[in-house]
């Protein structure tokens, strides 16, 4: 291009004002909302000592503190919001180990810096989830406990998510899937852009 070209287009720049961004907003107001609280890896029954690890401890009551906390601000923070159903998938590794008796995941593999109390880990996962359904219904009119196996808990998480429906049985409010098929929802319509 020719300098005084580029020279007229740099001053016209300098002259133009900067737009603002224009925020995307819905031409329809969403009345009902669909909430995940996908908290996976929880590795429930892991230990880690921080100094042998180079990161921080990590243990049962740690595992179970995190777990509540990190529902209860999520509860927290879509209060405002009209809630039609929260949806909480398990498995994705929920518990460190599947096979109670030598602490293995579901192939097989021994896991190293395991708790030796599998019982307790089961009985602690069991309580937080429980936790988290009850944190819910405080905001949602229902909820759905998913089952989403992982490589390391295919069969205890199955077995929590069984649990869980037994345990609510008289909740109608509350729901399991623990069908081994893939898992989707869908949810409202479609709403129009601007």
């Amino acid at each position: 291009f020719p300098s005084h070209d580029i020279k007229g287009i740099q001053g016209l720049i300098a002259k133009m004002p900067k737009a603002l961004a224009k925020r995307q907003m819905r031409r329809t107001k969403v009345s009902q909302h669909l909430v995940e609280f996908s908290l996976y890896d929880c590795h429930l029954g892991k230990l880690c000592w921080g100094k042998q690890t180079g990161s921080d401890d990590y243990d049962l009551e740690i595992a179970c503190s995190d777990y509540a906390n990190a529902i209860d601000r999520m509860v927290q923070r879509v209060a405002p919001y009209t809630v039609e159903e929260v949806v909480i998938p398990i498995g994705n590794d929920f518990l460190h180990f599947d096979d109670f008796s030598t602490k293995a995941t579901t192939k097989g593999t021994v896991v190293d810096s395991t708790d030796d109390r599998p019982t307790k880990v089961f009985r602690a996962g069991f309580s937080v989830l429980k936790h988290a359904a009850e944190q819910a219904l405080d905001i949602a009119s229902k909820v759905t406990f998913l089952w989403v196996p992982g490589n390391h808990d295919y069969h205890a998480s199955w077995y929590l998510v069984e649990l869980l429906g037994h345990h609510f049985s008289r909740e109608p409010r509350i729901s399991v899937d623990n069908s081994e098929t893939r898992k989707h929802k869908l949810f409202s319509t479609y709403r129009d852009w601007e």
